[in-house]
């Protein structure tokens, strides 16, 4: 496993977690009434699926690099056949 792998392996992973955690202090902060806190929170994780978008879309075109080059590229998740 490159550090390519290992790196996507982690984020897929970690990603989600940070987004339920924001999440959950929003929501309670704003429960709680603490509003600065409850709008960082939320724009956390506007500015996280802003880089999720970002990350995802030179995913893409690497492995459209890769394929230029010949290597084969998985169309799902079970790979190519």
């Amino acid at each position: 496993m490159d550090k390519v792998e290992l790196a996507d392996a982690v984020y897929a992973r970690v990603f989600p977690m940070i987004i339920i955690i924001c999440t959950v202090i929003g929501t309670a902060s704003f429960a709680l009434q603490n509003y600065s806190q409850a709008v960082c929170a939320f724009l956390a994780i506007g500015l996280a699926m802003k880089l999720n978008g970002i990350i995802e879309r030179r995913r893409f075109e690497r492995s459209e690099r890769l394929a230029a080059l010949g290597w084969n590229r998985a169309r799902n998740p079970l790979g190519s056949y």
